[in-house]
């Protein structure tokens, strides 16, 4: 099984915060997290990558559509290590950054769950899911925590980085980010780092392009803000002890 999917078959998830509060490193059940996320997604939205794991909403207050890159049948070719596990079959086929064919401020809501890091361009893709979100809208992030996954070696993705490949949409740095998975992740050497990364890119596969730690996102957020102009209000954050993940709620001002 491949170190990605390694994350995502699958991952237990035991989320407890305070709306408001600084984020909690507290376990919690994974119930009552579901639960009181939830109550944030309203309306009608979109979840990007939903794969077999899609999030549960409450289906009298909110109605969701699924964006993927794959159609059901071509997810099934690409994974086949979930050939057990029953798939999301996507309503939108795109990419998760380039969502043409949604007008702004047309969406309540948009997940995310652990899609940021496969982005050759965070920052296009923050930009463009704020476009189609309007006024109040939600977006829900999951991200890997780079210390507690298979990218644990690998170094943390600083924001100067971000900015360039914002300046060309990551194509640049694709071969090195794959040329680090080949070493760091896949622990190859020698030639078969060659070899490993023409396969990937062959693929077309969906590496972690960045990895990050909390503190990272927090600077992403601020630089969005200050130097694009772009601003978040953060409902919620989440740290939570015993999980690979970290959680962002995030809101476009009214």
């Amino acid at each position: 099984m491949s170190p990605g999917l390694q994350q995502i078959v699958p991952r237990l998830r035991r989320w407890l915060g305070i709306p408001g509060a600084p984020p909690s490193s507290s376990g919690g059940g994974l119930k009552p997290a579901r639960e009181r996320f939830q109550n944030y997604l309203t309306g009608s939205g979109i979840e990007i990558g939903a794969l077999h794991n899609p999030m549960a909403v409450n289906a009298d207050r909110a109605t969701v559509r699924y964006v993927d890159r794959m159609s059901l049948d071509d997810q099934r070719r690409h994974y086949p290590e979930l050939a057990g596990y029953p798939l999301v079959r996507p309503d939108i086929l795109a990419e998760a950054d380039a969502l043409p064919m949604l007008a702004d401020a047309s969406h309540d809501f948009v997940i995310a769950n652990h899609v940021l890091e496969h982005m050759p361009d965070p920052i296009g893709a923050l930009k463009e899911w704020h476009r189609i979100l309007g006024a109040g809208g939600i977006l829900f992030l999951a991200i890997p925590d780079k210390r507690l996954t298979f990218d644990q070696d690998r170094p943390r993705t600083a924001l100067a980085h971000l900015i360039a490949d914002h300046a060309d949409g990551g194509v640049g740095s694709r071969v090195a980010h794959c040329e680090e998975y080949s070493r760091l992740v896949h622990k190859k050497s020698g030639d078969e780092v060659e070899r490993d990364v023409a396969d990937l890119l062959a693929r077309n596969y969906s590496i972690h392009f960045h990895v990050w730690i909390p503190d990272d996102i927090a600077e992403l957020l601020g630089y969005m803000r200050h130097a694009i102009g772009q601003r978040w209000h953060m409902l919620e954050s989440v740290e939570s002890a015993g999980t690979d993940e970290f959680i962002y709620v995030l809101q476009k001002p009214r």
